[in-house]
């Protein structure tokens, strides 16, 4: 049987790390994220600016298409969770993809909910993202750089997130076993 990819995606302060892990969980599957990464690479290497941070964050990505990849040859169904939106992305996302069932949930809110959230989750979050020197960096209150969904020939089930799920998260895990022929744990 081929392993199923289940891929959450979506701009920062979407919503997709905390909807990941409670869909992971309700269908045990094994989450693997691309800030659980980083912050393991920011805690043995450091980072003292911006800059650090953006060049852990893009070394995270190699990292996380390797577990991915690792546990897909296994024959071991996953989840990544990460903003996919380069070119880069549509290739080496395509690259797990092939020999899998994959589906993505793709998590989105207007532009002044994802300030709001970045504004707020700011000062608690890993000191790896640098995520209060990024605001005053960036002169803005939140995200602000471009973000397309990844070009792949895959079934993507848009999540309004703006507050809470919409569709709701029974709803958005009907549409997850279906898509990827998952069995509805009970």
């Amino acid at each position: 049987m081929k392993a199923r990819l289940l891929i959450v995606n979506g701009r920062p302060a979407s919503g997709k790390s905390t909807l990941a892990p409670l869909l992971c969980s309700r269908l045990r599957l094994p989450l693997i994220g691309k800030d659980t990464i980083k912050e393991a690479m920011g805690d043995a290497l450091g980072t003292r600016s911006v800059d650090d941070s953006v060049i852990l964050g893009r070394a995270s990505y190699p990292v996380l298409y390797a577990l991915v990849r690792a546990q897909l040859l296994l024959g071991v169904s996953v989840a990544m969770e990460a903003p996919f939106s380069s070119p880069a992305s549509d290739r080496d996302l395509g690259s797990l993809t092939r020999g899998a069932v994959a589906g993505m949930v793709f998590c989105e809110a207007p532009a002044e909910v994802l300030q709001a959230r970045a504004r707020a989750r700011a000062a608690g979050r890993h000191a790896v993202h640098r995520e209060l020197d990024r605001l005053a960096r960036a002169g803005t209150d939140g995200p602000a750089s471009p973000f397309r969904l990844p070009d792949l020939a895959m079934p993507v089930l848009r999540v309004d997130a703006r507050d809470g799920y919409e569709p709701p998260l029974e709803g958005i895990l009907r549409w997850i076993r279906t898509t990827l022929s998952l069995p509805d744990p009970g």
